[in-house]
């Protein structure tokens, strides 16, 4: 390898791997961030996740987005790019990077809000989060006039939309580029990073540190409770990934609380339905058939190549790959539920 790598190269790598861990930690790159929205031209309903997880995640965000920042994206990619490195890792940051730079340069196609992304962000990070926009090419100005012409609800969902979306294509350079040119350093050229990677404000709500003290993380009465197991059962379960189980649950004949102590206790979903009573039955089914006539019917849904049917009673009906895959989801969802916490 040559030696053009160096000690300075080697450090910004690790502070942007270190950005990106904090990143990748912050509620809002989560599974249960919600960002959404529906209605008309005239009148959308917009929902917004917690705005306090949302301006802890700019923190990071604007480290890795501003170019003064050691930890900045770009030069990150243009150091990943070099030619020393093994072909795998350049490749892995010039795609990320080819995937940023065209959402940037389009203009917003959220909304009809005409305005290019990365001056979406520009504003918003440099006139209300990290600096007041009196001064510079950001102008607090600008900002308000985008307000007056678009309404504040779509200049901010388009913010928190590019938020995200570029976010997680920073968190795919640390993963697929960043971190192996890092054990590639160490093991080829013997340069480590001059510092110690770590998350400064801690990971957890209960830690040991390396002295043997103890640190409990807890929120003030008015921005935190501690969640119920009924609310993580409700939270988990409305995650995308669990729309099949979402879908089944939602057309039983079971209260919430049954339908968690079943979850507890089943392992497949035949089992799960018996024990509130129904069944699964095992059928040929083709998409788009009609299923028994005169039954009280609930719903229908595609799974894999086949489909489940929903009747009344707690009776589902579908073939075996049909019940493989919704014993599959429903593992899923189990691991999820009995293993994460808030």
């Amino acid at each position: 390898m040559s030696k053009s790598i160096n000690q300075k190269d080697v450090d910004r790598i690790a502070s942007f791997v270190e950005a990106c861990c904090e990143l990748e930690m912050e509620p809002f790159f989560g599974k249960d961030e919600k960002l959404s929205f529906g209605g008309s031209n005239q009148r959308f309903s917009f929902t917004f996740g917690d705005r306090f997880h949302f301006r802890s995640a700019l923190i990071s965000f604007r480290r890795l987005w501003m170019q003064r920042e050691p930890s900045n994206w770009e030069k990150t990619v243009t150091i990943l790019k070099l030619p020393d490195w093994p072909l795998v890792i350049a490749a892995s940051a010039g795609f990320h990077e080819n995937f940023i730079r065209a959402t940037l340069k389009r203009d917003s196609h959220i909304l009809k809000l005409k305005m290019p992304s990365h001056r979406i962000i520009d504003l918003w990070l440099n006139t209300v989060f990290a600096h007041g926009g009196l001064e510079g090419p950001n102008k607090r100005s600008d900002f308000e006039a985008t307000v007056d012409q678009y309404g504040h609800a779509v200049f901010e969902f388009c913010f928190r939309s590019l938020v995200r979306e570029i976010g997680f294509q920073f968190i795919n350079i640390s993963k697929m580029a960043a971190k192996p040119a890092l054990d590639h350093s160490n093991r080829i050229l013997n340069l480590s990073p001059s510092f110690r990677i770590g998350v400064a404000f801690g990971s957890k709500r209960r830690e040991k540190t390396k002295e043997g003290h103890v640190i409990i993380r807890e929120g003030s009465s008015e921005f935190f409770s501690e969640e119920s197991f009924e609310e993580r059962f409700n939270r988990i379960l409305a995650r995308h990934e669990h729309k099949e189980i979402q879908f089944v649950f939602k057309n039983l004949d079971a209260s919430k609380n049954e339908l968690l102590q079943s979850t507890l206790r089943h392992s497949s979903l035949a089992s799960l339905l018996e024990s509130l009573g129904g069944a699964m039955r095992l059928e040929s089914l083709k998409l788009g058939g009609v299923f028994a006539p005169g039954q009280k019917f609930r719903g229908s849904w595609a799974i894999n190549s086949s489909r489940m049917d929903v009747l009344d009673e707690c009776v589902l009906i579908t073939d075996g790959i049909g019940a493989a895959a919704l014993d599959k989801a429903l593992a899923k969802f189990r691991k999820q539920f009995l293993a994460e916490e808030q």
